[in-house]
């Protein structure tokens, strides 16, 4: 391409090629070309002498380089001034199509007129989407760096006059605001801080399906409740089915149903274990050992017994409570032994 500037340059400084001229005197700016990546701009006056330079421009670019112009998808645009003779003998000798206006280009109108609204609707749009996703930039990275400790504010009386003075009212402004999630559309279920002061996952000790890893929290909440198998249209009925007297969420599928009670009541299980709306939370926190961890008890136990409703659910398959409570002692104790062992090599790999 560079090749193809200076034939151009050359036929402008003999007179072969009238560029465009825009001022007037010693701050006139000459334009014959401008170039970006393969896409290419050509200026000139309407004549039969910038006709011909043109023509052999282009011959002498495509013998030295092999490449030439893509004609289906070039385009001239005339002066509305301009002989229209010349026009179409430009259009004939080039074999390019007229046209009104030249597009656009990487989505941008290229005209000479005031574009309108409808014109530059997608930069407004583009514009709107990355101040919405600000906080994931660089910019936003660098100010968390320098004025927040974790998801607290760094001391006031560093940085500028502007950050002293939101000291001044940041108990005010904490005090009187709150996070929300919304509509949970990019928050992540189990690694956002949404629900408490830490990633939900960091209570989960046990391993997460795959399809969870990812989980938003818009796909566990509906209409400002948790979602059950009956809100997303799997079941018929919102009747637990081995109950058929009480309705079926969370709470009842994993810890007040028959067959659930059945699991738990076989294990050692905490005081006030059927009470209380922290349930999940609070068993997860729980670190008795005996000799596993209750919390990792609880994880797979948790698991499996979902596992089972399900398995009776959709395939009329009835596993014995027993070969569930025998499954969630082995899976919890294969989990701590190696746990212990990965802690164990670490140490000895430190040391």
């Amino acid at each position: 391409m560079e090749f193809l500037s200076k034939l151009i340059d050359d036929f402008c400084s003999t007179g072969d090629w009238t560029p465009f001229t825009i001022g007037k005197g010693v701050s006139a700016m000459e334009f014959s070309h401008l170039l970006f990546a393969d896409d290419l701009l050509l200026f000139g006056r309407v004549d039969h002498k910038t006709l011909r330079t043109l023509e052999e421009t282009l011959d002498l670019f495509h013998q030295a380089s092999g490449l030439s112009v893509n004609k289906a998808k070039s385009t001239i645009l005339f002066s509305p001034n301009a002989d229209t003779n010349l026009t179409s003998l430009f259009c004939t000798s080039l074999d390019i199509k007229a046209s009104n206006g030249l597009g656009s280009y990487l989505g941008f109108p290229l005209t000479s007129k005031r574009p309108s609204r409808n014109d530059v609707s997608f930069i407004v749009d583009k514009l709107y989407w990355k101040m919405t996703y600000f906080l994931s930039n660089l910019a936003a990275r660098t100010l968390r760096a320098k004025y927040l400790s974790g998801i607290s504010p760094t001391r006031f009386n560093r940085g500028s006059h502007i950050w002293g003075n939101l000291g001044k009212i940041w108990r005010f402004f904490t005090e009187s605001s709150r996070w929300v999630v919304g509509n949970g559309g990019t928050v992540r279920f189990w690694s956002d801080v949404w629900a408490t002061d830490a990633p939900l996952r960091n209570l989960v000790q046990a391993p997460l399906p795959l399809d969870e890893e990812n989980l938003l929290v818009c796909e566990r909440i509906v209409n400002n409740e948790w979602t059950s198998l009956y809100t997303k249209g799997v079941c018929a009925s919102n009747k637990c089915p081995f109950c058929p007297s009480d309705n079926e969420d969370a709470f009842h599928a994993l810890r007040n149903c028959v067959r659930a009670r059945q699991v738990w009541d076989t294990f050692d299980i905490p005081t006030g274990f059927y009470n209380g709306t922290d349930w999940l939370s609070s068993n997860l926190e729980c670190s008795k050992e005996s000799p596993t961890s209750w919390n990792t008890i609880f994880s797979f136990g948790v698991w499996l017994i979902w596992k089972r409703r399900n398995a009776w659910v959709f395939q009329w398959r009835s596993i014995p409570f027993t070969d569930t409570c025998h499954m969630i002692k082995n899976q919890a104790l294969q989990y701590t032994t190696t746990e212990n062992l990965i802690t164990l090599t670490l140490t000895h790999l430190l040391l």
